[in-house]
C-alpha cells in the first residue's frame, strides 16, 4: 500500500501495538523473508543411494553457510537471522527429493540487508549447484523497511499521556535497540507517524501464549479507552495548530527529502 501511494495526500497517522508498557515512539529493524526450494532425486537410501539426489543435504549445507555469514555483518547493522526447515523429507529411508528452507534477516539498515539478500542467494544457489539439485527463490514478504519516527508528533501524543496520568518511554530518545519489525515502519517513510505502545500486561515475552491471552480486548477496555483518548487529543491539538503541523512536516521534509506545505 505504501509503495502504490495510497497513502498520500495524508497530512499524519497514528500507529499502534499492544506491549507490557506503555510507550511512544517506534524502533524496528529492516525484515525480509526469503523461501529455498531445493530440488533432486528420490531412490532407496540403502539399496541404490548412487541414484539418488539429496535435497535435505543441500538445504542442511546451505543452512550451515548462511549462519557463517554472520560473521560478515558490520557491527552497527545488528544482523538477525533466524531459519526453520519446513521440509524436509517423508521417510528416513529414502533420499529427500524435496526441502525447504525459510530464512528470516533483520537489520537497522534496508541497504545492507538488500545487499546481505544477494549475497545469501549466491551462496545457496553454489551449494545447490555442488549437489545438483534444482532451487528455487521466492520472497515471501515485500522488505519491511526500518522506522522513521516523527518525533514531534511523539512529543504531543506523550504530553497527552501525561496529561491523563501516564508517564511512558519514549522511545524516540531512548538508546533502546530495535528487537522487531514492523510493516507500519514501510508507511512512515510516506507520512509522518506517530506510534502508541500500549499496556496489556507486565513482562509478557512477544508471540508467546502469555502475550496473546493479556491481549483480550475485554481485559483491556480501560487501557484502551485511554489510547483511545489520547489519540484523538493529540489529533485535534495537531489539526487545530497550523504551527504543529508546520512543524511536523518540516521535520518529516528534512528526514526524507519531501518539503510538505502545510
Amino acid at each position: 500500500m505504501a509503495s502504490s501511494g495510497s497513502f498520500s495526500g495524508i497530512d499524519f497517522m497514528f500507529g499502534m501495538h499492544p506491549d507490557d508498557r506503555w510507550c511512544v515512539g517506534c524502533k524496528a529493524l529492516a525484515d525480509l523473508q526469503l523461501e529455498f526450494t531445493f530440488r533432486g532425486k528420490s531412490s532407496h537410501m540403502a539399496a541404490s543411494p548412487s541414484e539418488g539426489i539429496n535435497a535435505l543435504d543441500a538445504l542442511v549445507t546451505s543452512y550451515t553457510a548462511i549462519n557463517n555469514s554472520r560473521d560478515w555483518a558490520a557491527v552497527d547493522s545488528h544482523l538477525v537471522i533466524g531459519m526453520i526447515i519446513k521440509e524436509g523429507g517423508k521417510a528416513s529411508n529414502v533420499i529427500p527429493d524435496r526441502a525447504v528452507l525459510e530464512v528470516d534477516m533483520r537489520s537497522t539498515s534496508s541497504r545492507f540487508l538488500r545487499t546481505f539478500r544477494d549475497r545469501i542467494v549466491n551462496i545457496v544457489s553454489s551449494v545447490s549447484r555442488g549437489f545438483g539439485t534444482e532451487l528455487e527463490v521466492r520472497d515471501l514478504i515485500p522488505m519491511y523497511t526500518e522506522y522513521s519516527a516523527n518525533s514531534t508528533i511523539d512529543r504531543i501524543l506523550e504530553a497527552e499521556m501525561e496529561n491523563i496520568g501516564i508517564r511512558p518511554i519514549n522511545l524516540d530518545r531512548s538508546t533502546e535497540i530495535a528487537s522487531g519489525s514492523t510493516d507500519e515502519a514501510n508507511v512512515s517513510l510516506t507520512v509522518p507517524i506517530g506510534h502508541i505502545d500500549m499496556k496489556v500486561g507486565d513482562n509478557l515475552p512477544g508471540h508467546s501464549d502469555l502475550f496473546r491471552i493479556a491481549s483480550e480486548p475485554e481485559r483491556n477496555r480501560d487501557n484502551l479507552k485511554k489510547a483511545i483518548t489520547v489519540t484523538v487529543n493529540s489529533a485535534l491539538k495537531i489539526i487545530k495548530d497550523h504551527a504543529i503541523m508546520e512543524e511536523i512536516k518540516r521535520e518529516f521534509g528534512d528526514k526524507h527529502g519531501k518539503n510538505q506545505t502545510p
